[in-house]
């Protein structure tokens, strides 16, 4: 009965934790927002605040791969996306420009300046504000339909787990404290910015397959757990464990 259950949940499209994964995601944005900058609540939060919008669409996809059998192709995420992602995008970057201009016009300042420089971050889809996300997403979104991960050994899922978010911290680092000689060209503003999205695109790709391996990982070990409750009943836990063992390893 209590197995049952399990499945019949776990069937369902609205899964909970997902809902309180996101809702402590918001939280932690709006305090980010209403607290003082690099204060120590606003640092502690910002480890997270962002992470997990990427954990929880790699757990999504999990569940969609594994319960529904679903398969997302670059061409399928730029459709399902379209409307989600890079309408808003381009709309509330019109908006924020608006008002950008607006607020030099009754404040004073360079309109021509400021115009150009929201447009090259739109272009360059590091975004205005905080309308970066938008873009970085769908681009982690595409890395990851393009990867398909389902299908990788675990060396490779090693190596990519370990290697990724060292190779970010190392270039991250050196960039950090680089001199770039004609920051104010325009040629190096765009090359900065695309590096930037680039970066945080490759960085949300790593948090959406730590999210999609995590439930992998737990809906391996339930299923064992399952498995093991119901040949124990039978009398024979010890060949179904050493069968279903191996079958369930993340890695």
């Amino acid at each position: 009965m209590e197995q049952q259950a399990v499945e019949v949940r776990m069937g369902q499209t609205h899964l909970g934790f997902v809902d309180a994964a996101k809702g402590l995601g918001m939280l932690a944005i709006i305090w980010g927002h209403m607290d003082y900058l690099w204060s120590t609540s606003s640092v502690w939060f910002s480890s997270f605040k962002i992470a997990v919008f990427y954990v929880v669409v790699g757990l999504l996809k999990a569940y969609r791969y594994g319960e529904r059998g679903q398969r997302d192709s670059c061409a399928q995420v730029m459709k399902k996306r379209w409307y989600s992602l890079v309408i808003p995008y381009g709309v509330f970057s019109a908006l924020a420009i608006l008002a950008h201009l607006a607020f030099l016009t009754i404040h004073g300042g360079s309109r021509l300046a400021a115009l150009k420089g929201d447009v090259i971050l739109t272009v360059t889809l590091r975004g205005v504000a905080t309308l970066w996300f938008l873009p970085t997403l769908l681009i982690a979104e595409l890395l990851f339909a393009a990867v398909r991960p389902e299908g990788w050994s675990a060396a490779k899922r090693i190596l990519v787990c370990v290697l990724a978010p060292a190779i970010l911290c190392v270039i991250g680092y050196f960039y950090q404290g680089m001199d770039i000689p004609g920051a104010d060209r325009l040629w190096v503003q765009v090359v900065r910015n695309l590096f930037i999205v680039l970066a945080k695109s490759v960085s949300g790709f790593w948090f959406m397959l730590c999210g999609y391996l995590l439930y992998r990982r737990g809906k391996a070990a339930a299923a064992g757990k399952a498995a093991g409750a119901g040949g124990s009943a039978g009398g024979e836990s010890g060949p179904v464990a050493a069968e279903s063992g191996p079958g369930f390893q993340l890695l």
